[in-house]
C-alpha cells in the first residue's frame, strides 16, 4: 500500500528529528577510550580553582577500555579541566565545553592523547601540539649542544645557541599569535600564563597581552590569577618607587634602603652558592669601581642559607664586593626577595636618586653602558 504521507510532512518530521539530535549533541558530556587498561581502573576528572590549584570533581571506571563521565552541567564560560588515569604518567589538560567531548587516551603519556570536541578544544589541541613539538626541539637542541660541547667545538656551541635563540623567538611569537587570534577563548589566558611562567614575556608585556583578552574571559578564575600576579609584579615595574626594606649587614648593623641611595643605586639579589651570580659579579665590581665616585651605590641582598654566613662573607671578600650588603640568611624564604618578586638570581633593580626603578636585570656590559649614559 502506498504511503499517504506528503513530502512536506516527511520533511517536517526529518527536521524535527534532526533538531532533537542536535539538542542531544549540545549536552555537555565527557567520554573516551584507551588501550591496554584493565577493567576497574580509574580515570579522574579535575578542575582548576580560583587559587590556581586543582580539585577532583569526578571519577570514571574503565570497562572494556572505555570510560564515561556522563552528562555534565552547562557553564557560561569554558573552564580548565584535567584528566588523570591510573598508572598513566602525566596529565591531560583541556577545556570544558557545552557539548560532547570524546578523548582517545594514550596510557604511556596522557599529553599525547587526542580530543574530539568543539572549537574550544580544537584551538586547545593546537596549543598543546605546539608545546609538544617545542619540547621535542628542546631535546634535540640539548643533545646537539652537549655533543658539540663534549667535542670541544666552542664555535659550534655558540652557533647552536644562536640558532636556538631564533627558534625560541619563533615559538614565543607563534604562541602570542595564537592567543591574539582567540581572545575570547580559554586558550588565551592559558597561553598567557605559560608565557609569563616561563619568562617568555616580561610583566609589562604580559599586561599588554592581558588587556587584549575578551571581557568574558577576563572573568575566569585563570585570568583573575594572572591579573593578581601582574599587579604584584607591577609593584616593582619600571617607573615604580622601589619598595622600602632594611636588613642586617655582616657586622650586624641595620642598613635601610633610603640611607644608601646615591645618584644611581643598584639593588642586587645574589648568593654565594649561585654560580651565575659569581660569574656576573666581576661586571658589577667593574661598574662600581668606575662610577662610584660619580654617585653610583650598590646594596646587595644575599639569599644564602641559614647556616652559611661564613660562606656569604667569604664570597663578598673573594669577589671584592666593597659596598653595602644585607641578608637574613633565609634562602628562598627571604622576605625582601618575595617583596621584589625575585624567583631566580641573579636579579637586579637600578634606581634613580629618588628611588624610582629605571632598569632591571642589566647583564654584562649593559650596566656600565647604562651608567655611562646616566652619569657622564
Amino acid at each position: 500500500m502506498r504511503s499517504s504521507l506528503s513530502p512536506i510532512y516527511i520533511l517536517f518530521i526529518y527536521i524535527l528529528v534532526s533538531s532533537c539530535i542536535s539538542k542531544e549533541e549540545s549536552v555537555p558530556s565527557i567520554a573516551g577510550e584507551t588501550v591496554g587498561m584493565y577493567n576497574g581502573m580509574r580515570v579522574y576528572l579535575k578542575e582548576g580553582t580560583a587559587d590556581g590549584s586543582q580539585v577532583y570533581i569526578d571519577t570514571a571506571i574503565i570497562i572494556d577500555n572505555k570510560f564515561d563521565f556522563g552528562l555534565l552541567d552547562k557553564r557560561e564560560t569554558s573552564a580548565p579541566l584535567f584528566l588523570e588515569m591510573d598508572t598513566a604518567p602525566g596529565m591531560l589538560s583541556f577545556a570544558s565545553e557545552n557539548q560532547g567531548i570524546y578523548i582517545k587516551t594514550l596510557k604511556d603519556s596522557l599529553m599525547y592523547s587526542t580530543i574530539d570536541g568543539g572549537i574550544e578544544n580544537q584551538v586547545f589541541s593546537r596549543y598543546r601540539n605546539m608545546r609538544i613539538e617545542h619540547g621535542n626541539k628542546v631535546r634535540e637542541y640539548q643533545q646537539e649542544r652537549n655533543t658539540a660541547f663534549e667535542k670541544g667545538e666552542t664555535k659550534r656551541v655558540e652557533a647552536i645557541n644562536e640558532d636556538w635563540k631564533e627558534k625560541e623567538e619563533e615559538f614565543r611569537n607563534e604562541l602570542k599569535e595564537l592567543m591574539l587570534e582567540n581572545p575570547n577563548r580559554l586558550v588565551a589566558p592559558t597561553i598567557l600564563d605559560f608565557l609569563l611562567t616561563r619568562n617568555y614575556v616580561s610583566s609589562e608585556q604580559a599586561r599588554v597581552l592581558y588587556n587584549k583578552l575578551g571581557d568574558q574571559i577576563k572573568q575566569t578564575d585563570l585570568s583573575a590569577i594572572i591579573d593578581k600576579r601582574l599587579k604584584k609584579f607591577e609593584v616593582t615595574a619600571i617607573g615604580s618607587k622601589a619598595p622600602y626594606f632594611e636588613g642586617k649587614s655582616p657586622d650586624g648593623s641595620i642598613i635601610k634602603l633610603p640611607e644608601v641611595l646615591g645618584e644611581v643605586t643598584l639593588i642586587d639579589f645574589w648568593a654565594s652558592w649561585c654560580g651565575p651570580c659569581r660569574v656576573e659579579n666581576p661586571n658589577i665590581v667593574e661598574a662600581y669601581n668606575k662610577y662610584h665616585y660619580k654617585g653610583f651605590n650598590i646594596i646587595s641582598v644575599s639569599l644564602d642559607q641559614p647556616d652559611a654566613k661564613e660562606a656569604w662573607v667569604a664570597a663578598i671578600e673573594k669577589d671584592q664586593m666593597n659596598w653595602n650588603h644585607i641578608s637574613r640568611l633565609a634562602y628562598w624564604s627571604d622576605p625582601i626577595a618575595a617583596q621584589y618578586n625575585v624567583t631566580a638570581i641573579p636579579a637586579s633593580f637600578l634606581l634613580d636618586k629618588n628611588g624610582v626603578i629605571i632598569a632591571k636585570d642589566l647583564r654584562g656590559n649593559q650596566l656600565s653602558e647604562k651608567l655611562k649614559s646616566l652619569l657622564n
